[in-house]
């Protein structure tokens, strides 16, 4: 039997630090509590951060699904003639398989992490997250990070947090930094 009744849908946007931090916090949360978690990261690339390597270290209630597709603003700073084209298909294809994720019925948590970005950058259309918002499994609690949510997009969510730039040190000129910014 699901947990919830009815799953709700989080958004955590903005130009802010912060989202896929708080997306993981509530799949520790929603773990520690007995909840099954499913964390799929859209363009990221193979770089596994030191959050995802925790997760898939704390129990076999968490599964992790990581696509090789890189952030557009890295794969296409060389520009060859239909990388986007290419691109787009790809995480289209990535799309699909994480819609199969939140179909499955075997989670109560599903976190889509920089799916947002995907349709601001417009790899993705809108129409295709927001069906999968209207369709998801009743139970499911959905959770989607990434800049650029539309007010579309916003209003579909129960919660939403948009997390903004006060201050950061790489305007500053400072290096990230392993265990704070990855």
């Amino acid at each position: 039997m699901k947990i919830f009744k009815e799953g709700l849908v989080h958004i955590y946007t903005g130009n802010g630090k912060g989202k896929t931090t708080a997306a993981v916090g509530l799949a520790l949360r929603a773990i520690g509590a007995g909840l099954s978690v499913c964390l799929i990261q859209f363009l990221k690339g193979y770089t596994e951060h030191n959050e995802i390597k925790v997760l898939k270290k704390i129990n076999k209630k968490c599964k992790v699904i990581r696509f090789k597709q890189t952030h557009p603003i890295f794969c296409l700073r060389n520009k060859t003639e239909g990388s986007e084209k290419i691109l787009k298909k790809r995480v289209f294809k990535d799309f699909l398989k994480a819609k199969k994720e939140v179909f499955s019925k075997n989670y109560d948590l599903v976190i889509m992490d920089e799916i947002i970005n995907i349709v601001s950058q417009r790899f993705l259309s809108e129409s295709e997250l927001i069906e999968l918002i209207d369709t998801k499994p009743k139970y499911l609690e959905l959770v989607l990070t990434g800049r650029g949510a539309s007010k579309n997009l916003i209003k579909k969510a129960d919660y939403v947090t948009d997390m903004r730039i006060i201050r950061h040190p790489f305007y500053a000129g400072k290096k990230s930094r392993r265990g704070i910014e990855y």
